[in-house]
């Protein structure tokens, strides 16, 4: 497995409650494996226009990714110049058995999503550190542009105070934005 590449301590930026950032900071390389057993290096191998990545640690945290993916499935993974992938963060500890995990999860998520699902399975703390996640019970969700830089990061469940500035940084990278 290739070495997380950390962003320097001095790129790191501070976020504000509703997910807007100073400065934006360039997602780490992060390699996994969709559901269709490809491999994809993100924000590499993401190049769309917008690109959302939703992170999640703990398998009961899904209800909480579920709450974004109502919104994005259906308004807008379905347009071509948007992408969307779920991330299950899985400790290394799981990698001897992660067949079995990741057929567990073929046989729980429909197949039409197992392109979007990619599973990470490695030391997670480098990525916590990086991207200032704290809390392993929650999803974080990051909106990242065509090169790779955040535009948009929250976390847990989707509310108003924070679907408005999704939609805002979705709009601004497709150059559309009008609040719904």
């Amino acid at each position: 497995m290739k070495p997380l590449t950390l962003i320097p301590m001095a790129m790191l930026i501070s976020w504000n409650f509703l997910g807007a950032q100073k400065t934006p900071m360039l997602f780490p390389h992060l390699k996994a494996e969709t559901l269709k057993k490809q491999e994809i290096v993100f924000p590499k191998d993401i190049r769309k226009e917008v690109n959302i990545l939703v992170l999640v640690f703990e398998q009961r945290a899904q209800s909480l990714v579920d709450t974004w993916a109502d919104i994005i499935l259906t308004e807008y993974e379905p347009q071509g110049n948007i992408s969307y992938h779920e991330v299950p963060m899985i400790s290394g500890w799981w990698f001897p058995i992660s067949w079995q995990i990741d057929n567990w999860m073929r046989g729980g998520i429909p197949e039409q999503y197992h392109s979007n699902t990619a599973t990470f399975y490695g030391n997670r703390k480098p990525y916590f550190q990086a991207l200032e996640m704290d809390n392993p019970k929650s999803c974080y969700v990051f909106v990242l542009d065509k090169m790779g830089f955040i535009r948009f990061r929250a976390e847990g469940v989707r509310t108003p105070e924070k679907e408005l500035p999704f939609r805002k940084a979705i709009g601004a990278l497709l150059g559309d934005f009008a609040p719904q």
